[in-house]
């Protein structure tokens, strides 16, 4: 079974030190619902307690909202000279200076930030941008993996209700849905089980909390 949390844990690690960063945070983004994943570097169980109490929104008081806002890597190179900064309560006191934040993307969709930070007040340079960017989009491939695995899941489990499980494992399979591709225009829409149909039937509905 895929594992996300290595992967994440891995990527802000490689972030932070190929970047030249002190830290780096992988903060996800689920419609409202903002907070963070993975942490890697200096900053002491203080820091982690300022993020928990944080709710994010899109605006440029932040590095994440500022992320969020423009959907686009962002480059704050001090932010004691920064005018719009106001999240100060995560910079000041442990003494972080030059910030960036990559949005991580999917399907055109903003689904997390990887941060990095830095205590020197010195610009990320356009090579740790790009390294900044890869690891965003491994994390991303890997978020999305994950979702699917689920997907597959809810659909395996739904389909059990209905027939067995050797059979739900088998149609919820790429070569069982490639199988039933092949028989539909015999069979008829209506006798083939559909992935997408029996996903949807099964996803849970619910509001969240716009949180960190």
């Amino acid at each position: 079974m895929f594992e996300l949390q290595p992967v994440l844990d891995a990527v802000v690690e490689n972030a932070t030190r190929l970047c030249a960063g002190d830290q780096a945070d992988l903060i996800r983004v689920e419609g409202e619902d903002v907070y963070e994943v993975a942490h890697f570097g200096l900053a002491p169980a203080e820091y982690r307690e300022v993020l928990d109490r944080k709710r994010y929104s899109a605006d440029r008081g932040s590095l994440v909202g500022r992320t969020i806002l423009e959907r686009r890597p962002v480059l704050i190179p001090d932010v004691e000279a920064d005018t719009e900064y106001r999240f100060w309560e995560a910079v000041r006191p442990f003494g972080f200076r030059a910030l960036l934040g990559i949005p991580l993307m999917r399907d055109d969709k903003l689904i997390g930030v990887l941060a990095v930070s830095r205590r020197e007040p010195r610009p990320f340079n356009e090579q740790e941008i790009r390294l900044a960017q890869t690891f965003a989009d491994q994390a991303a491939i890997a978020i999305a993996n994950t979702r699917l695995i689920e997907a597959v899941e809810r659909q395996r489990t739904e389909l059990s209700r209905f027939v067995s499980p050797q059979v739900a494992e088998l149609i919820s399979s790429k070569d069982g849905q490639q199988l039933l591709a092949g028989h539909r225009p015999v069979l008829g829409e209506e006798h083939v089980p559909s992935s997408r149909a029996t996903t949807a039937s099964a996803s849970p509905h619910g509001a969240a909390d716009y949180r960190s």
